[in-house]
């Protein structure tokens, strides 16, 4: 299984971030991935899936249109309500 770990560091590059990071950030040229979305973006994106989860009728859709089982989508759902609820 893969985990994603997020860290907000100020840094002028990603070589600069690595060094403050220190040995839990890995070591720079690690497999790194950009959240390509601000925060406000990504309070948006939450938002938009919570709420269209909260539809019953949206929810089946989605389930039906990806071929998610329920119990991975309640899952998920769960996930972006914690997500939600956690100040930043």
């Amino acid at each position: 299984m893969n985990y994603r770990i997020w860290f907000d560091v100020e840094a002028n590059s990603a070589r600069e971030a690595f060094e403050k990071l220190g040995p839990v950030g890995g070591s720079y040229g690690s497999n790194i991935e950009i959240n390509p979305f601000t925060v406000e973006e990504e309070g948006i994106v939450l938002e938009l899936a919570r709420t269209s989860l909260a539809d019953g009728e949206v929810y089946d859709y989605i389930a039906e249109e990806l071929d998610i089982a329920d119990e991975t989508l309640k899952e998920l759902q769960e996930k972006i309500d914690r997500k939600m609820l956690t100040p930043a």
